[in-house]
């Protein structure tokens, strides 16, 4: 397995610019670990994440576990795109076929359990999931995997590229999500992920490359 990497923020001296991960099916147990600056104790959030892959199966882009709940907070992609919030799921049922990049963002809010995806800036579909409940601190965060397929045994990897995922203890508005669709507003950076200055431990034989995402 090749050595862990890890990338601490834009402009190391290692990587000159933050690059997206390429994670390739000739590397099984390539994922990401993400160092989060601050516990993901959430009532409320928004997920944005730029991706690049094929839309079939069912892949793992964020996961985040605890040591009581395996899906404590997961976004997938493929065939469907899928949350899981605190062991529950719900299928947003939106299907494309691009191959290209594709923006992504999800948000959520205890109080009513509502979450929303827009796909490209544009608003999709609403569902409701686990209404009152409070995603917990003290977890692990993984991209492109779950922190019980780590050697890639199982067919829930992510297959492609991932760049520029961010994550807010907020919900953003619909025009800062479609902002960020269009590659604009490049200084709003999660509070708890941000993209260049969160450190990330890659590990695996993940697929450093120049970000062509924006």
């Amino acid at each position: 397995m090749t050595s862990p990497c890890v990338l601490s923020r834009i402009g190391s001296s290692a990587v000159p610019r933050y690059p997206l991960f390429y994670f390739d099916k000739r590397h099984p147990a390539a994922h990401v670990e993400v160092h989060a600056l601050q516990p993901l104790q959430l009532t409320q959030f928004t997920l944005c994440v730029w991706v690049r892959t094929k839309h079939e199966g069912n892949h793992k882009v964020f996961s985040y576990s605890t040591t009581s709940s395996e899906k404590e907070l997961v976004l997938s992609v493929g065939s469907s795109i899928y949350l899981w919030i605190g062991e529950e799921s719900v299928d947003f049922n939106i299907h494309h076929t691009s191959e290209d990049w594709v923006h992504y963002c999800v948000r959520w809010e205890s109080s009513s359990g509502r979450s929303e995806l827009w796909v490209s800036g544009l608003h999709g579909k609403e569902k409701f999931v686990k209404k009152g409940y409070e995603i917990k601190p003290g977890g692990i965060v993984l991209l492109a995997k779950d922190r019980f397929d780590l050697l890639g045994l199982f067919n829930n990897a992510f297959l492609g590229r991932l760049s520029h995922l961010h994550l807010w203890s907020r919900l953003l508005s619909a025009q800062e999500i479609s902002s960020l669709s269009k590659c604009q507003m490049t200084g709003l950076k999660g509070d708890i992920i941000s993209w260049g200055d969160t450190s990330m431990t890659v590990s695996g034989g993940v697929i450093l490359e120049a970000d062509d995402s924006c």
